[in-house]
């Protein structure tokens, strides 16, 4: 099932954590100052078609003093702090093997649609959408990336001798496995235990355990 992270580049997951953090409204140059965006216009694009109509973010105009126009103010709504505590839980967690088939699928779908947009604008008035198409072939680009960091975590978790276990769980398993040796060495040295009896043992356990 889709969800708003499906639309979200990493630029929009960034001003969304940038707002997090400041607990009080930015203003689009403080958003900017707080990530690593380059430009102000790269946060208005994404507020204006991403974060804003899917509910993350609010903005919000100040009044005017004489003739000095403030900066227009950007919060997270309800729903945007909950994303973003969503996104902290799961960076927490980390990727798994199974959740590598959803996530290649929707940043595949991601790419699709940004590449469908881009189609759509050259197809139209080239001068008037230079900007936009600008930012959807760097949505292009960062989606291609995260394509290729996936593929990297694959070739990783198929290297690791116990596979998408985490650091912990593997750590585990192996002081489980010396513990293990080191309790059948002392059986060896305490008693009369013959080493062919183990693999009796071991076959009982196989058996009792299927």
């Amino acid at each position: 099932m889709s969800t708003a992270a499906d639309s979200l580049d990493w630029k929009s997951i960034e001003i969304l954590r940038a707002l997090a953090d400041a607990e009080t409204a930015l203003t689009t140059t403080e958003v900017r100052e707080a990530t690593d965006l380059s430009e102000n216009r790269i946060v208005l694009y994404r507020i204006s078609e991403y974060l804003e109509p899917q509910g993350l973010v609010s903005t919000h105009q100040p009044a005017a003093t004489g003739t000095v126009v403030p900066a227009k103010e950007i919060e997270l709504t309800e729903s945007g702090r909950e994303f973003t505590t969503d996104l902290e839980t799961a960076d927490k967690t980390g990727l798994t093997l199974s959740d590598l088939p959803e996530k290649v699928h929707q940043l595949s779908e991601r790419v699709d649609t940004t590449q469908a947009e881009i189609d759509r604008l050259q197809s139209q008035d080239q001068s008037a959408n230079d900007a936009t198409l600008e930012e959807l072939s760097e949505q292009v680009q960062d989606q291609q990336e995260q394509l290729a960091q996936l593929a990297q975590t694959v070739a990783t978790i198929d290297a690791e001798p116990h596979g998408a276990w985490s650091e912990d769980q593997q750590e585990e398993f192996r002081r489980l496995q010396l513990g293990m040796y080191a309790l059948r060495d002392y059986l060896f040295d305490e008693t009369d235990l013959d080493p062919e009896r183990l693999e009796e043992y071991l076959d009982d356990v196989t058996v009792n355990r299927a």
